[in-house]
């Protein structure tokens, strides 16, 4: 955009489909730009800006640049949340053409209802003063590094705070943070985590027993300076399970052996506005595009809305301990005669302390009213400053009615590799297996702790295996 203006006029709007033609008889098809400037009556409150553009744009208010897709690339379109003050504001909009197919168009309207989390970016650490932006976001999933959150803030000394509602149904809940620097979360105006302090990445988390209902969330995060992320989520815990001591043969004073069953576990859980005429629209026959990649994060899926469906039949194993079955005898001696399916396999041991627990489940949205899951969760994974747990790796193992599989390798790996120190999984996929509602078909589960990194990485501790059937 660089020159004098090739043509100067006033548009209505900033709304136009050029297809392979030209503005203008004075001005190419390709290779052309221009600049569209406007100062407009705004009420207080926040306004989602849009941008359609074939090839790049930018996008100023009141000279702050608050939208940069300087790019070449086909028809498109992006969005902007801003919260603006009662009064005029200036907007300013950069277009160009590359080749081929041209295309711009500018609105806006005011934002009255966010669908996800309502998130307000300061310019300090502190929270205060006027937000730069408003947007609406669909998850608290962010890693900046050592880069910024936007293009006109800076990467260092920021803050932000997210808002929004939750339907959770009644039980205990856990919210986690992991964070670098500092973080603060609200349950209902309660503050729950406070962890307002410089520190490199890490996970403070609260559990918290809940009647169900809507409740009010708020997360509050700050960065000083170096690399930057912030991520927040929350899931359903089973209820505090006392540890059972794994099952042991015991022995009757006839000669018959029998085992004495661990208790089945269960668990109760608790005016869009109008442009106005006067845009002045300036065009320059020349443009240099600077390609800026935005990227878009993914939600990470949580599991809010789970609810106890049906009791389960579950049974912990624990190697090296075998369960043996005998035929009775009547001599006085003992004798004991094991069925071909009791011959136990050599499997790791599990680690002392590392206990893995499972239940069936349902989840709502699917079928007559849910779909069918195995939620499985872990607890006292041991963990050092020198050994810190890196991930965990899930495995299966289903069973026409053999018995539980206790060897490793018979294990079907559901996930190598979770990539965190979250302690709940839920096995949606167990929906899928034939013969899903035959009480004979058992399914074994174990949890494997890593730690390390990369090619480092290596198994730190294994659960006991835990069995679930119909």
């Amino acid at each position: 955009m660089s020159g004098a203006a090739a043509l100067t006029r006033a548009d209505r709007s900033v709304d136009f489909d050029w297809a392979s033609g030209s503005p203008h008889e004075n001005l190419s098809a390709d290779g052309f730009s221009a600049r569209w400037i406007r100062t407009s009556s705004f009420e207080t409150g926040v306004y989602r800006f849009f941008v359609e553009v074939d090839d790049g744009a930018r996008l100023y208010v009141d000279g702050a640049l608050v939208l940069d897709e300087w790019e070449i690339g086909s028809v498109r379109t992006f969005t902007v949340e801003m919260p603006l003050t009662a009064g005029t504001h200036t907007v300013q909009l950069d277009y160009f053409e590359d080749a081929g197919l041209a295309q711009v168009r500018l609105w806006w309207e005011r934002k009255e209802v966010f669908d996800g989390w309502k998130a307000e970016y300061f310019a300090n650490r502190s929270l205060s003063g006027d937000p730069l932006w408003i947007r609406d976001e669909e998850a608290i999933d962010f890693d900046w590094g050592e880069g910024s959150p936007a293009a006109n803030m800076e990467a260092d000394s920021f803050s932000v705070r997210w808002e929004r509602s939750l339907s959770l149904h009644g039980g205990r809940h856990r919210f986690t943070a992991r964070m670098d620097d500092g973080v603060r979360v609200w349950v209902n105006g309660n503050r729950v985590i406070d962890d307002w302090q410089d520190g490199s990445v890490r996970s403070p988390f609260v559990d918290m027993d809940l009647s169900g209902g809507t409740y009010r969330i708020r997360v509050e995060f700050y960065e000083h300076t170096g690399f930057a992320q912030i991520r927040f989520w929350w899931q359903p815990i089973l209820s505090t399970h006392t540890p059972t001591p794994f099952p042991t043969a015991t022995r009757r004073p006839a000669a018959t052996p029998t085992v004495t069953p661990r208790p089945t576990a269960t668990a109760t859980f608790p005016a869009t506005v109008t442009p106005e005429i006067g845009f002045t629209a300036t065009a320059t026959p020349t443009a240099t595009a600077t390609p800026t990649v935005t990227a878009t994060r993914t939600a990470t899926p949580t599991f809010s809305g789970t609810r106890i469906h049906r009791p389960l039949t579950a049974t912990s194993t624990s190697s090296p301990t075998s369960t043996v079955t005998a035929t009775p005898s009547l001599t006085p001696s003992p004798t004991l005669s094991p069925t071909p399916s009791s011959t136990p396999t050599p499997s790791p041991s599990p680690t002392p302390g590392f206990r893995l627990i499972a239940e069936i489940r349902q989840v709502e949205g699917g079928g007559d009213g849910g779909t069918d899951d195995i939620v499985l969760e872990w607890v006292d994974p041991p963990s050092t400053d020198t050994e810190p747990v890196t991930g965990y790796r899930i495995t299966r193992r289903r069973s026409d009615g053999d018995g539980p599989f206790v060897d490793d390798s018979g294990f079907r790996v559901l996930v190598s590799d979770t990539g965190n120190t979250e302690t709940v999984y839920v096995d949606n996929d167990i929906y899928n297996q034939p013969d899903i509602n035959d009480p004979a078909i058992t399914y074994s589960y174990r949890v494997i702790a890593l730690t390390g990194f990369g090619s480092n990485k290596r198994v730190l501790a294994r659960s006991n295996i835990y069995s679930v059937s119909r």
